[in-house]
């Protein structure tokens, strides 16, 4: 039995909804793990980025360039499709 009282107005989980929540709570816990390698990406984008708007000085700084970088790959693709066709 858990350390929280059983009180008869609160629902009984079953066994699924119990799997779900803990899967969620795993998951949370490993995305918020997650933002301490977050840095290591920005370095990819970053020399591009710097040579056309300065150093990444905080967060927004770095997701434009990674928003930068992809609309640049997407306009990319674009142009080739348009090339071939």
């Amino acid at each position: 039995m858990s350390r929280l009282a059983v009180h008869a107005a609160l629902p009984q989980a079953s066994r699924d909804e119990t799997a779900r929540q803990d899967f969620v709570r795993d998951l949370r816990r490993r995305l918020a793990g997650m933002s301490a390698a977050l840095p290591g990406r920005y370095a990819a984008v970053a020399p591009a980025y710097e040579r056309t708007h300065g150093p990444i000085k905080d967060r927004h700084d770095a997701r434009a360039a990674l928003i930068e970088r992809v609309t640049r790959g997407m306009a990319a693709g674009l142009e080739a499709g348009l090339d071939a066709g």
